[in-house]
């Protein structure tokens, strides 16, 4: 069975347990224009019908020392107690538009990447993040994400608002987190680069897997996106990978999907761990 056939199959599959087709369209998966609707799954929402004046100011709260020593967006043990007793988390990023359309991705990450946490957002105060954590902060679940409000809207004005632009890098950005999630429950107990460098080859293996339904995506705002938290801190033992590196294993799970056909989650995370050396 080719790649086309796979992937429509998988979206008629996808549509008759109420995950809709059309949340999987143009703009970096969600709603195509001018459709608005309801599944048991919840609500989705055009992005392009949000205009300017539904974009909240980011609030920017005095940064704790949790997030002033915390580097990395992975949390074990301590640090997700740490991150519980001194983290604000909240159920709105803000925008009651922008909370169902992530919302609703979260059911596509469930789908394709095979884990599914409970998810929410936090204030990140003047440090923009997500974090991944295996610990049931919220109850149930693989384990919780979640989602800083700032790092949500510092990448919705660093793209000028661009729909394309930074409702790929969102989407891109949870499925790194899910990543984390599903490292943790396989028992892949590695910190730093290696963990880093692998969420970012699923996260753009994810994003080839919807964008090779037919739908437009704007890839290089993620690209962009991971550049940017790129580093040269060789020596450090929270070194995360260089900013190419860092694009090379987004670009490298992209062309999972689209130079080797390779359309089962679980076999690209493993050739993820194989192309970070974990196996």
């Amino acid at each position: 069975m080719n790649r086309r056939i796979f992937v429509k199959l998988v979206y008629s599959y996808l549509a008759s347990t109420a995950i809709c087709h059309r949340c999987f369209a143009s703009e970096s998966g969600w709603p195509q224009k001018g459709v608005t609707g309801k599944s048991n799954k919840g609500e989705y929402v055009d992005p392009s019908l949000i205009g300017d004046a539904s974009w909240p100011s980011p609030t920017i709260s005095k940064t704790n020392d949790f997030l002033n020593k915390k580097v990395g967006c992975a949390l074990k043990g301590a640090e997700s107690s740490e991150f519980r007793d001194q983290i604000k988390i909240v159920n709105s990023s803000g925008n009651s538009d922008v909370d169902r359309m992530m919302r609703f991705e979260t059911n596509v990450m469930r789908d394709f990447i095979g884990v599914n946490p409970k998810f929410a957002f936090f204030d990140d105060g003047s440090s923009p993040n997500a974090f991944a954590t295996p610990e049931k902060l919220l109850g149930g679940g693989d384990g919780t994400v979640i989602f800083g409000k700032n790092l949500l809207w510092d990448q919705v004005n660093k793209r000028g608002k661009n729909i394309a632009q930074w409702s790929t890098a969102i989407v891109g950005i949870m499925a790194h987190e899910w990543a984390h999630i599903k490292q943790f429950k396989m028992g892949i107990n590695v910190d730093g680069k290696q963990q880093e460098l692998h969420s970012d080859f699923v996260a753009g293996w994810l994003l080839a897997i919807k964008a090779s339904g037919g739908r437009s995506f704007n890839i290089k705002a993620l690209a962009n996106s991971l550049y940017e938290i790129g580093d040269e801190n060789f020596n450090s033992p929270n070194h995360h990978g260089t900013p190419n590196e860092r694009v090379n294993a987004m670009w490298a799970g992209w062309n999972q999907v689209f130079r080797y056909n390779v359309i089962n989650g679980h076999y690209a995370f493993m050739n993820g761990l194989k192309y970070v050396g974990l196996v």
